[in-house]
């Protein structure tokens, strides 16, 4: 129902106002992104961003870290002692502080430095939070803190011997991963006010009160249901949806037009690649990604039957509501620690990079990797989940 009234305020908005909501403010629940995803209300080529609300991640950080203080063992397996569990439950607010402040500074540092440099150091602060609470002031910036104060105890590498602070390090990263929304600083506070008084009123969802015509539209429902059978909803969006139908002529003009777009020139490859090196946190990064087979579509179309409908798989591409599962969180959590290890043994720093696309096949091919850039050449990162020794299928020939 939510969902619902949400999606017709977005489709409303060119209408009534002239204007694109091209925002949202959410807390976390991804059932209104989906259905957004679902309608798309503006057209492919605008994307809606969501921005998470800073007091659920806030909360969700904090709930997290208290969660665990209250754990007898880490997730290495080591017994962690009664003090030392102590010492993170009693400093759960500074953890909580340290994030608010960061982004206090940041914000109104925006005036003078640039936005993308001042994410980064919003990013550096917050990866740094939990180093400056438990007393390790090494790089601290200067508007932080002071420095060690006397009779400060550093517990950071008696947290790492206990497998703490990978754990602390893992829930942190969650964190980070919102970093742009935490810039925002927006939160839905208006809204949860206004349901709260309204729960007064209606007492919540458990009583109805708003009963008036509801045995006349139950009766007019079962009308319905009765005349029309299980087809009602077909016949209903036969009604209120137009379909055009175009000849093949159009549609090889409109694939011709479309490959061409994803042909580019070496240098417009380049520039894509600085453009998109927010990932996730860049509108350009989603939109081009969806007009590219990215290594976690590969497999799917390499395996493709040749009975198996297209259609599906192109509109999963391009309309997908995917939001995450165990592997992605997984990757959210420890991948700084793997680009952290790989750095030391390495010795060298791994960049950021963006969207990579092949040139050899159109441009129909693209990429993401972190890494040092040329002449060394990127560090790929991912996961297989797949095994796929035999011969391409015939979905990649198609």
């Amino acid at each position: 129902m939510e969902a619902d009234y949400i999606v017709d305020g977005f489709k409303q908005s060119l209408l009534m106002h002239g204007i694109v909501y091209s925002k949202l403010i959410g807390d976390g629940d991804s059932s209104v992104m989906k259905r957004l995803r679902e309608e798309n209300p503006y057209g492919p080529n605008i994307v809606i961003k969501k921005i998470e609300c800073t007091n659920h991640l806030l909360r969700n950080y904090i709930k997290k870290l208290r969660d665990m203080s209250n754990k007898r063992k880490s997730s290495k397996g080591e017994c962690v002692p009664g003090c030392y569990q102590k010492i993170l439950h009693d400093r759960l607010l500074r953890l909580r502080y340290a994030v608010t402040e960061a982004i206090k500074y940041r914000q109104r540092q925006l005036e003078t430095i640039l936005y993308e440099n001042n994410l980064l150091k919003l990013k550096k602060d917050i990866i740094n939070g939990p180093s400056h609470v438990f007393g390790d002031h090494s790089d601290c910036s200067q508007y932080f803190c002071e420095g060690p104060k006397i009779d400060e105890k550093n517990y950071v590498q008696d947290f790492k011997r206990l497998g703490i602070w990978e754990d602390i390090t893992k829930i942190k990263n969650m964190l980070i991963y919102h970093t742009k929304s935490l810039m925002y600083n927006y939160n839905n506070n208006a809204a949860e006010s206004y349901n709260s008084i309204l729960a007064k009123f209606v007492s919540g969802k458990r009583i109805n009160f708003s009963k008036k015509g509801s045995y006349e539209l139950r009766c007019n429902v079962a009308v319905t249901v009765y005349n029309s059978g299980m087809s009602r909803l077909l016949l209903c969006n036969k009604h209120i949806t137009t379909k055009k139908i175009i000849t093949d002529a159009e549609y090889t003009n409109l694939q011709t037009k479309f490959l061409e777009k994803l042909k580019l020139s070496i240098s417009e490859v380049q520039s894509l690649e600085k453009r998109t090196k927010r990932q996730h946190q860049c509108v350009e990064w989603h939109l081009e990604r969806k007009k590219r087979l990215t290594a976690s579509l590969f497999g799917r179309i390499c395996k493709l039957r040749k009975t198996t409908s297209r259609n599906k798989v192109v509109s999963s591409m391009l309309f997908g509501t995917f939001k995450g599962n165990a592997s992605t969180r997984y990757g959210i959590e420890n991948k700084n620690i793997a680009k952290e290890q790989l750095e030391k043994v390495n010795e060298k720093e791994i960049l950021p990079s963006g969207t990579m696309q092949g040139r050899r096949e159109g441009g129909a091919v693209g990429a993401r990797a972190p890494g040092p850039g040329p002449p060394e050449g990127p560090v790929v990162r991912g996961v297989f989940r797949h095994s796929h020794t035999g011969p391409v299928g015939p979905g990649l020939e198609r």
